[in-house]
């Protein structure tokens, strides 16, 4: 599960740091106040990086619940239609 966690956050943070480039205006609206508190334009960088990684493994967390509760789905069916593996006797048999 923690190797799948992992994936999952690597996988989302890919996608999450798509979107940062000079030509996305949202990125840009984000990056300005980062930029006017002091931080320069590499820290400001950092900073949204260390928000994104924040992000992207509460994704990942998100999705290994979500599969860790279909699996749960999963074998509960399973455990349903199973048959014992043997019938309990009397005392007195």
């Amino acid at each position: 599960m923690t190797a799948l966690w992992d994936h999952k956050g690597i996988e989302h943070h890919a996608r999450l740091v798509e979107a940062i480039n000079p030509y996305n205006p949202l990125a840009l609206r984000y990056l300005e106040p980062l930029q006017a508190t002091g931080l320069s334009a590499e820290q400001a960088l950092l900073q949204v990086d260390r928000t994104i990684t924040t992000q992207s493994f509460l994704l990942s967390t998100n999705a290994v619940f979500c599969i860790s509760g279909l699996l749960m789905l999963a074998l509960i069916g399973l455990i349903w239609w199973a048959k014992p593996p043997f019938t309990v006797r009397a005392v007195g048999d």
